[in-house]
């Protein structure tokens, strides 16, 4: 009785309210009206439209528990690419099926693996993914160390994530750990290509203070103006350390942004920010090769001199 119902309430599923309704009566369905629901979904298959069919009939299958059903469903009802790859990988995983999961991770919808070595993965194959999360997961349940380590340096390579890198050194042997931050360091520092607030956040992240400060001042002409997500706290953690001028500079930043683009109603933000940047002037001495804040301020009323709505504020403050 339960199965007819839920069969019903599936088709009249108006704006796919009752999506869920499989997984959540699976307990009460059991073995046997799991059965019964998916023999009267194949007698009237012609009431419902493909993509139904399709996570109907996987709805089913998880809720059997049954991961060979659930894969033949996807071959005929769905087509086989990055996000079914992943969703079989994980479901083959959670069954302890790792060595299936790692090959349909690997050579599914396409062959990504190295030619010389077919278990682990080429990162000129494809861009960055789940697929990495799930090979990493496969390889750690069949004790493949030194591949989900590959992986976890790719992953690092290729995003400069706190996480990756966390990852990294965590499976790492104790005796490798340093060498590994070094590398890691290293690399961020010398090779990475991608964008500069990325290794600005980093270097912050594992609190390379020093580095950080010499990047920032000597990139100051590549670095942005609309990134306060990142530059205020930047430029609050490198003033508590001790790094003025670069926590400057990062104020400044922000401030030609809001400026340039005369945002008045973002005009206040400017203003804290140069409140922020007179304060931290009172603790240099030296700006080597940049304005010292007098000059900057003179150099501000020049280029912005017809903005008086900032300036009243900046009187006011």
């Amino acid at each position: 009785i339960l199965a007819e119902k839920i069969y019903y309430l599936l088709k009249n599923n108006g704006y796919a309210s009752k999506d869920h309704i499989i997984m959540h009566s699976a307990n009460a369905l059991d073995e046997a009206g799991l059965a019964v629901l998916e023999k009267l979904i194949n007698e009237n298959e012609n009431l419902f439209c493909k993509y139904s069919l399709s996570w109907i009939y996987e709805a089913i299958a998880d809720a059997s528990g049954d991961t060979d059903k659930y894969i033949q469903v996807v071959k005929k009802y769905s087509v086989i690419n990055e996000n079914t790859v992943c969703d079989i990988a994980a479901r083959l995983i959670k069954k302890q099926r790792t060595e299936e999961a790692i090959d349909w991770l690997l050579h599914q919808p396409h062959d990504v693996s190295l030619k010389d070595k077919p278990n682990q993965f080429n990162p000129e194959k494809v861009s960055y993914s789940k697929r990495f999360g799930l090979l990493i997961d496969a390889y750690e349940t069949q004790s493949m160390t030194k591949e989900a380590q590959t992986l976890r340096w790719l992953l690092f390579e290729k995003t400069l994530s706190k996480q990756h890198y966390d990852a990294l050194i965590k499976h790492q042997p104790s005796q490798e750990i340093e060498a590994t931050k070094k590398r890691a360091y290293q690399f961020a520092c010398e090779k990475f290509n991608g964008c500069l607030d990325t290794l600005l956040e980093f270097l912050s992240e594992i609190q390379v203070y020093n580095k950080l400060d010499s990047i920032i001042q000597e990139k100051n002409d590549d670095i942005g103006e609309s990134n306060y997500y990142l530059y205020r706290p930047l430029s609050k953690t490198l003033a508590s350390a001790g790094y003025f001028v670069s926590a400057s500079l990062l104020r400044r930043k922000l401030i030609h942004g809001i400026l340039n683009k005369a945002q008045s109603k973002h005009y206040k933000y400017a203003v804290s920010d140069l409140n922020i940047a007179r304060r931290f002037s009172k603790e240099i001495t030296d700006w080597g090769n940049f304005e010292t804040h007098a000059q900057y301020i003179e150099e501000l009323k020049t280029l912005h001199k017809r903005k008086s709505a900032f300036w009243s504020k900046v009187g006011d403050g």
